[in-house]
């Protein structure tokens, strides 16, 4: 083996320090992209969502339920549920005493009709 002259071990060793620093810069921007790969994070609202979605969901059956046994109760009141609750009905008092479309006249019975223009003359 030779010795190597002072210009030569410069250069060998210029090129290992320069070797060195782009390795050490390399390594460096490495390590970087790894902090800042881990320190960043993501949100994931997908469930956040699909949570709000299905408790909407489930408020406006609950509101539906409730309108629904609502009306049947309602109804159930209506239809007879309250014997206690006396009701007024209206009633055509005209109409119960003309009673003149009801009475069956037969032609050839002079009773019927004598009882039918009985019944007319005594309402008038």
């Amino acid at each position: 083996m030779r010795k190597l002259s002072q210009e030569d071990k410069a250069g060998l060793y210029l090129t290992v320090i320069v070797h060195l620093a782009v390795v050490i810069v390399l390594l460096i921007a490495g390590l970087g992209y790894s902090v800042k790969k881990e320190n960043s994070f993501v949100l994931d609202f997908t469930k956040y969502e699909d949570l709000e979605r299905m408790q909407a969901e489930a408020r406006r059956l609950q509101k539906e339920a409730e309108l629904k046994e609502s009306i049947s109760r309602k109804l159930q009141e209506e239809l007879g549920g309250g014997e206690s609750e006396v009701k007024s009905v209206a009633v055509n008092r005209a109409a119960l005493q003309d009673d003149s479309s009801c009475i069956k006249m037969r032609k050839d019975s002079p009773k019927s009709s004598r009882t039918a223009m009985k019944y007319l003359t005594r309402n008038k």
